[in-house]
């Protein structure tokens, strides 16, 4: 599915990954939009709807918990399968966020490169450019955070996390 990037203050976020039965469960997502965010609810996707959500769950402050939590949402409310696959990048204005995440063994794809013509990291779902070992995969179940430091991957869901199969 194509997927602009959505926008509530200085976040911004982008999604390229699937909800098995989006249409089927489209009302209850909605639903679960915080009143005062839904004034920011432009269209009829599912990456716009977790965006919000997860803006409703703690994006802005625990970034981590928050996809962890609307992950969980959306995978215990899809109505088919896949429950929900996903390759999303996020910021906040000084940080990029990324993660890698699937409920089952199709994760999207999901790289980075630190770009010096840009002086600034890349994450995108495809390697570009003529130097394709310029690129790292991003592993399945990353969270990632992208800064002026450098990168710093760790798991979206712990070993000891339930989280469904």
């Amino acid at each position: 599915n194509y997927c602009p990037s959505f926008v509530v203050g200085n976040w911004c976020f982008m999604h390229n990954g699937q909800v098995g039965g989006f249409n089927h469960i489209r009302k209850q997502v909605d639903m679960l939009i915080p009143d005062e965010l839904y004034t920011y609810r432009h269209g009829t996707t599912d990456s716009e709807a977790f965006f919000l959500i997860a803006m409703g769950q703690g994006l802005a402050q625990t970034p981590r918990v928050a996809i962890r939590k609307t992950s969980q949402i959306f995978a215990n409310l899809a109505s088919s399968l896949p429950k929900l696959r996903l390759s999303v990048v996020f910021s906040d204005g000084q940080r990029l966020y990324a993660v890698r995440h699937s409920f089952d063994t199709c994760v999207p794809s999901l790289y980075y490169s630190w770009q010096q013509t840009y002086a600034g990291w890349s994450v995108v779902s495809e390697p570009f450019g003529s130097n394709r070992d310029e690129w790292t995969a991003v592993p399945p179940n990353s969270f990632c955070v992208f800064d002026r430091m450098g990168v710093n991957i760790t798991p979206l869901f712990d070993a000891k996390d339930d989280i469904l199969p």
